[in-house]
């Protein structure tokens, strides 16, 4: 359970930092900047502590594909961004593929 939550939070830290970047390049350069490299560096950090017990493949798949759902949701509320029918699709196969991997991470193929 501890290691599910610090993956919860290392995607938490990867969006919030993700969305900052994307302030910094429209208001404020320096402070934007700043809180972007601390929340990357908090959600890699929060991910190292995640795979001591999750697989690394499955761990990083989830963050990462996890992240983008939320960045892309996200940023079409703050930033206005539309939502074409293509990353619609897109992020269905995201999600599909982190179903798959989900659904055979219990399995040892030795």
């Amino acid at each position: 359970m501890y290691h599910s939550m610090m993956l919860f939070f290392a995607i938490i830290a990867e969006v919030a930092g993700t969305i900052s970047m994307r302030y910094s390049a429209e208001n404020n350069p320096i402070s934007g900047t700043m809180a972007m490299i601390l929340l990357i560096g908090l959600s890699y950090f929060l991910l190292s502590k995640a795979i001591q017990k999750i697989p690394l493949g499955v761990a990083y798949a989830i963050w990462e594909g996890v992240g983008i759902l939320l960045i892309t949701v996200i940023s079409s509320y703050l930033f206005d961004e539309y939502i074409t029918p293509a990353k619609i699709f897109g992020v269905g196969l995201i999600v599909a593929g982190l179903i798959f991997i989900n659904t055979d991470e219990g399995h040892n193929n030795e």
